[in-house]
């Protein structure tokens, strides 16, 4: 530090540090008195040039010694060699000022070279500092002083600014935020957590104000730091916003040190769990022992070695109850790669939890409520198939007797009701089956012209009656033959040609089938009858939804046929849409997805359809039915056939009559007392000694539900034959046997 200069005009010597001079008499270097009086030295003085040092100070202090002149209350001001300031009086006075003058110079001179280095570092960091720095008088409202980031800030050079006002040259944003920093360096001054701000279009500044000692006399200046905190103000809104997710998260956040254990707890945290202390032994606290062992074994090597681990564990509560959560264990590293902290996230799960018990037992009762009605679908199927075997082979045998007219009308009459009742236990069945996910596609060849052409022949009659024209049309691109699963399409179609023609008085019904690209038909089904409205559009595919639901209707059905339908499509990779017009008609129509059978390697021709007439030669069929009408039945039409019958009335029975007698097929019901089907089969098969001809044992069954022709091939049977029975499927099946 300089040593403080003599200010006063007393001519007694010098009693300060200042080297000594001789008492009373004139100065060792007469030429600093004359270069004052001198015009000469008034013209540097005022032009602020360096003056010459006398020679014996050049060897203690390097550098120009600067002059400025300044008006002050007293006289002229100098300033030399420094922030030193003393009043000139007029030219009688010279005298003193030269003594107060010699002081200084020689003051300067005895700095030793630690100061002077100190001092040059103080003004190189002055100059490198990234802040901006603006030196003040006491007052605040003139500049003495600025460094390079100043000036750039500024936009103006140094020189411009100094003893410049600070309204002059700043901003009256950056003076509004000088004079709020000023306020809060005063030593009374309540500061908040942040100083003043000030928002520009390069960024935002933090202007802060330092008082310091003032080394031109008393009073102390004001140095103001002005620092852009646009990354560390985004940084610190992040860092505030993450501390409030933290905060008000309803997860339990903690943060761990590999050596001291837990650092931090959220406020949740220390709701739930409490406080289990910053040691090591925290963290196995909060867990209870299974959990722990999970994090320790698992949790914690896979974090150490991924980065991060993730399961589900539990944690204590402060009155000792498990709770369980999804944990997330994440591992930080430091810049040498080591993991050093590490932080948990966990999450109550309880009520989660508690939702999934409720699901599966939901599902579970669900699925017990559908395992319930698909037995009692088929146990109706059952129950209501079994009669109506009787009912329409009884019909089916009086058809071929000699009726009269009256007699014929009547048997039409019962085999029509008989079917339709069929068709609706069909359609229930088939529905049940859609809907539970039970129901199987095929995947076999046929030829989509010859299913058209067969479909159009089941209502040709019905057409003509009401005299409707029916019509199919068919591309000539579309591939013969396909593969895909003719049965349901011809059900699909079945479905709604018959419905085009039952809701159309007059007009035309047309079954369309067109090629829409490779592998790819459009089927569709148009007409012209009485139309839709928007409204039953929107429904059409509901559950027994019909077009007209009223208690008038003039159409019946139940309302299945186009959900099924619907159904049907999707499960074969399409789409069933709908477009009418009340009044006009209406048109469907889905496009499938069916290969060409040339390019499938096991493409198989199409069967041929079956008759009623009589087998190439008798065959000893043994029949094995508990139902006496059922056994009339059968016993009539194989009889027709030409074979020969033996019945019993169970699979015991059925056994026994195997092992005493030989026959070329067994007729084998799967319900029977004693002994079912299926069990009596499988001892047939066990009976049956190595090297004897393979009987064939075709099932009669009742239930058509999914997984029951699966069951009869598993319990050793060859064919499966569903009630009521098919008189052509029957014939069928016996002639593959007979040939």
């Amino acid at each position: 530090m300089r040593p403080p200069m003599d200010h006063s005009l007393d001519p007694r010597p010098n009693t300060g540090t200042s080297p000594p001079t001789q008492r009373g008499r004139r100065p060792r270097h007469r030429d600093c008195s004359n270069r004052l009086r001198c015009p000469r030295l008034h013209g540097r003085v005022r032009a602020r040039v360096p003056m010459r040092r006398p020679a014996s100070d050049r060897r203690t202090n390097s550098g120009p010694a600067w002059a400025s002149p300044r008006a002050g209350a007293e006289g002229l001001t100098v300033d030399c060699a420094g922030p030193g300031r003393w009043p000139v009086r007029p030219r009688p006075h010279l005298p003193l000022v030269r003594r107060s003058v010699t002081r200084h110079v020689l003051s300067l001179g005895s700095m030793n070279e630690d100061e002077r280095r100190d001092a040059r570092e103080l003004a190189g960091l002055w100059e490198i500092l990234p802040y901006a720095l603006i030196l003040r008088d006491a007052s605040g409202s003139r500049v003495i002083r600025v460094n390079a980031a100043a000036e750039q800030l500024i936009g103006t050079d140094r020189d411009g600014l100094r003893q410049r006002l600070v309204h002059e040259v700043f901003t009256p944003e950056l003076c509004s935020a000088i004079t709020q920093a000023d306020q809060l360096s005063e030593p009374d001054a309540v500061r908040g957590d942040r100083w003043p701000e000030v928002h520009t279009p390069v960024g935002v500044f933090s202007v802060q104000t330092v008082l310091i000692d003032s080394v031109r006399g008393a009073g102390r200046d004001r140095l103001t730091i002005v620092r852009e905190t646009s990354v560390e103000r985004r940084r610190w809104m992040e860092f505030e916003r993450l501390t409030e997710i933290v905060e008000t998260s309803p997860d339990f956040i903690s943060f761990g040190h590999r050596d001291h254990g837990i650092l931090y707890n959220n406020p949740a945290f220390v709701r739930t769990i409490g406080d289990p202390g910053s040691g090591v032994e925290g963290f196995r606290r909060v867990h209870p022992d299974w959990a722990w062992d999970r994090i320790a074994n698992e949790g914690i090597p896979e974090a150490m070695e991924k980065g991060v681990w993730r399961g589900e564990t539990a944690i204590m509560n402060r009155f000792g109850a498990e709770i369980p959560v999804d944990q997330i264990i994440i591992a930080h590293r430091n810049d040498a790669g080591d993991v050093e902290r590490t932080s948990t996230i966990m999450r109550d799960i309880s009520v989660l939890k508690a939702k999934t018990r409720e699901l599966e037992q939901s599902r579970a009762a669900a699925e017990a409520a559908s395992q319930a009605k698909s037995a009692f679908l088929a146990n109706m199927s059952h129950e209501i198939r079994t009669p109506m075997n009787g009912v329409l082979g009884m019909a089916n045998e009086l058809s071929l007797s000699s009726l009269d007219a009256r007699q014929q009308e009547c048997l039409s009459v019962l085999s029509n009701s008989a079917r339709a009742l069929l068709s609706l236990i069909n359609d229930i069945l088939d529905l049940s089956k859609v809907e539970s996910g039970k129901l199987e596609l095929e995947s076999v060849t046929f030829d989509p012209h010859r299913l058209a052409v067969e479909v159009g022949e089941l209502f040709a009659a019905s057409a003509r009656e009401r005299g409707v024209r029916l019509e199919h049309r068919v591309d000539n691109r579309v591939a013969v033959p396909v593969r895909g699963d003719p049965l349901r399409i011809r059900q699909v179609l079945t479905n709604l040609l018959g419905n085009a023609v039952k809701f159309t008085q007059r007009g035309r019904v047309t079954l369309t089938l067109t090629a829409t690209g490779p592998d790819r038909i459009r089927f569709e089904v148009a007409d012209t009858g009485i139309g839709m409205s928007q409204e039953t559009l929107q429904r059409i595919f509901d559950p027994f939804e019909q077009a007209d639901s009223s208690t008038t209707r003039r159409f019946g059905g139940t309302g299945l046929g186009t959900t099924i339908c619907h159904r049907l499509v999707q499960l074969m990779g399409g789409t069933l849409q709908v477009e009418s017009e009340l009044g006009v008609g209406s048109r469907f129509w889905f496009e499938l997805r069916l290969a060409s059978a040339n390019d499938t390697p096991h493409a198989r021709p199409p069967a041929a359809t079956a008759t009623v007439t009589a087998a190439a030669r008798p065959l000893r069929v043994l029949v094995a039915e508990d139902n006496v009408v059922n056994q009339k039945v059968i016993k009539m039409l194989l009889r027709r056939l030409g074979h020969d019958v033996t019945l019993v009335e169970d699979g015991q029975a059925a056994v026994e009559a195997v092992a005493a007698a030989s026959f070329d097929v067994v007729l084998m019901d799967c319900q029977m007392p004693t002994m079912d089907g299926l069990e009596a089969t499988r001892r047939i098969r066990e009976r049956t000694p190595a090297g004897a001809g393979h009987l064939p044992i075709l099932a009669l069954t009742a239930n058509t539900m999914q997984g029951d022709r699966e069951r009869c091939l598993a319990a050793g049977m060859d064919d499966h034959l569903p009630k009521p029975l098919d008189y052509d499927r029957v014939a069928e099946a016996l002639s593959k046997i007979a040939a």
